[in-house]
Formats: structure tokens, C-alpha cells, sequence
């Protein structure tokens, strides 16, 4: 909420100083009371999703170590297959790319038009 606040009190805040007593007397305390009372909702209201992925951990753990395996063979097999369609590709684009990076760094209209 800071992120979005503190920016308009820095622009406000030359203008906001004659407020500043009452903000500190009146408002300050209803803001800390309506804070206090909404972390504590929401501490209530996350507590059961909590408990529930401390629940189900165990059971997801061995699925994501499933999921890893397979996504670490695929990646091994996508290597071993692509590696000598690429290479020849990548070795071209590696012998030009000076002369491709002026090519793209020159200025589209020359600068004495």
C-alpha cells in the first residue's frame, strides 16, 4: 500500500502540514486499530490454506520429484536430438555477428541527409 501512498503524501505533504496533528491524534489510532483487525483476518482466513499445503506436502513432494525427472529427461533428450541440427546454425551466426551488430547499430537515415 506504501508503494502506492507514498508518492501522493510527498507531493500532498507541503500542503497536508497544517492537518498533521489531527492526523496523528485521529487517525493514526483508527488506522492501526483497522490494521490490527485486518491482519488478523487475514492471518485466520490463510491459516487454513497453510495447514492444508502442510497437509498435502508429503504427497506433492514425490509427485514434483516425478515431474523432475521427466522434465530433466526431456530436456536431455531435446539436447541430444537438436544439438547437431543446431550446431552448424549457431556456429554461422557466431562467425558473423560483428558484422551483423554494425549492420544493426548503423542509423536507418544516414545522419548528413
Amino acid at each position: 500500500m506504501s508503494y502506492y501512498g507514498d508518492p501522493v503524501l510527498e507531493r500532498l505533504g507541503r500542503y497536508l502540514k497544517e492537518f498533521e496533528p489531527t492526523f496523528e491524534n485521529v487517525l493514526k489510532p483508527l488506522y492501526v486499530e483497522v490494521s490490527t483487525e485486518y491482519e488478523n483476518y487475514l492471518d485466520d482466513q490463510l491459516y487454513r490454506y497453510i495447514k492444508n499445503w502442510e497437509d498435502a506436502h508429503p504427497t506433492l513432494r514425490s509427485f514434483a520429484d516425478q515431474v523432475m525427472t521427466r522434465f530433466r529427461q526431456g530436456m536431455e533428450a531435446l539436447n541430444k536430438n537438436l544439438k547437431p541440427r543446431l550446431k552448424p546454425i549457431l556456429e554461422e551466426i557466431e562467425k558473423y555477428k560483428t558484422e551483423f551488430r554494425q549492420w544493426v547499430d548503423t542509423p536507418i537515415i544516414p545522419p548528413n541527409a
